[in-house]
């Protein structure tokens, strides 16, 4: 039986394999991988199998690029502080130690998974993460860039929020992505442990809703997104009806329930991913 699932994984050509972010707690391992022929939708997910990590997949990584690039995936695998045995410290030590990408040998079974409400038929999309739970974001930004840009589908404007206790984390996984986009994809990113290293965060307080609307994309506060005010002043902001408005939410269970909670008060459309690192 075991030889029969592994058989059904596919080998991948490793283009690129790094880990970025310098401090040793908030590392994540970049991917970027190759397959002839292979296609995947916004919002999917592949188990990876390694050697010299592990031959047996314990837990989904979801696809971090757009699906309008053919052949060519990436993803993004966190650390894990609390688990020096586990597959993603282990997968950083391999990439350190082969100093790139060419002696990777890697089998990707999938893809798997969908999303469950389609972005383009809303009018306002919003985007809510906890730490690596941006991944799957990363993926739909992408693809909804390049819809607002061609004129396809309704959306007006979107908006991600992504929540991390590391700033770390939030200036340097995506910096070079999120920077990308076109205007109408705004960034608001919540730091949740404090001032850490001297960057400048700005505090949250009680009538920041305008604060956020107005700051300059990227920009990072300090303090957890008021996601009861936040979601309803994105869609208000545009002048939707809530129907017409898009959540989808990934991370912590913690941010998942406030998220779910706010969509069902406002009739938003709600989705969301779950998964254990």
């Amino acid at each position: 039986l075991i030889r029969m699932y592994h058989r059904n994984y596919r080998p991948v050509s490793v283009v690129k394999a790094d880990v970025l972010g310098s401090a040793s707690e908030n590392k994540v391992i970049r991917l970027e991988l190759q397959i002839p022929n292979f296609k995947f939708m916004v919002g999917q997910y592949v188990f990876v199998s390694i050697d010299g990590v592990g031959w047996w997949p314990t837990h989904p990584f979801s696809i971090s690029s757009s699906p309008l690039k053919p052949d060519a995936f990436t993803l993004h695998v966190a650390t894990n502080p609390a688990n020096q045995q586990s597959f993603s410290n282990k997968l950083a030590e391999l990439v350190h130690s082969e100093k790139g990408s060419s002696n990777m040998v890697v089998h990707v079974h999938g893809p798997y998974g969908r999303l469950s409400m389609d972005p383009l038929d809303y009018s306002v999309v919003i985007c809510v993460a906890g730490g690596i739970g941006i991944t799957p974001f990363i993926s739909l930004l992408c693809y909804l860039d390049e819809a607002v840009r061609s004129g396809r589908g309704k959306v007006k404007t979107v908006h991600l929020i992504w929540a991390s206790r590391s700033t770390d984390a939030l200036s340097n996984w995506f910096k070079d992505i999120l920077r990308s986009f076109n205007d109408k994809i705004r960034i608001h990113m919540f730091c949740t442990a404090g001032n850490q290293g001297g960057i400048d965060l700005v505090q949250i307080t009680s009538s920041s809703n305008e604060r956020v609307l107005s700051r300059p994309s990227n920009s990072i506060e300090l303090g957890r997104p008021a996601l009861a005010s936040l979601l309803p002043a994105f869609a208000s902001d545009v002048g939707v009806s809530d129907s017409d408005v898009a959540v989808y939410a990934c991370g912590p269970q913690g941010i998942l329930h406030e998220a779910r909670s706010v969509c069902y008060y406002h009739s938003f459309h709600y989705h969301h991913e779950t998964f254990e690192m």
